[in-house]
């Protein structure tokens, strides 16, 4: 048996992690794969972990429309990456995580990967709900785009 098989969810996690330490810039195959070495050489990442990523999918995300705007305030330090946050909600404490949120012409944008096999967008409509209104709350500026990003599908769902 392969030793270093990851559950599904392990896969998410995974990705998720990695995606939160890749430079916000355009990336080739070249430059992912260096960045991945450095990712392992600092410990970030396991030799076998890094064997594991979907470069492709990875490629994908970086090729998006999405990702060109996300590079675009990244270079003007408008993107926040996995920022946690409670709030309360009908009375009881809710914990997030967001993946990325990024500010463009003062309004907030709102990313979110999912790693699922299938594209259900229903599952994750509250949660992205709450999301919203914890950043608008935060930052007393709008969300004006709330996204889901499929891993699994190199697509891009606008909510």
């Amino acid at each position: 048996s392969n030793e270093t098989a990851l559950s599904p969810a392990q896969k998410g996690t995974l990705f998720h992690k990695v995606m939160a330490l890749l430079p916000l810039e355009a990336l080739n195959k070249e430059s992912l794969e260096a960045h991945l070495e450095n990712l392992v050489k600092k410990n970030f990442i396991t030799v076998e972990e890094k064997n594991i990523l979907p470069i492709k999918q990875i490629l994908a995300f970086y090729d998006t429309s999405l990702a060109e705007r996300i590079i675009l305030a990244e270079s003007k330090h408008l993107v926040r990456r996995e920022a946690s946050f409670t709030m309360l909600y009908e009375n009881s404490g809710v914990d997030g995580q967001i993946d990325l949120f990024f500010e463009e012409e003062g309004q907030l944008i709102l990313l979110d990967f999912k790693t699922d096999r299938r594209i259900n967008i229903n599952i994750y409509k509250k949660q992205m709900e709450l999301y919203k209104m914890a950043l608008e709350e935060a930052f007393q500026k709008p969300v004006k785009e709330v996204w889901l990003y499929w891993l699994s599908h190199d697509k891009a769902t606008l909510l």
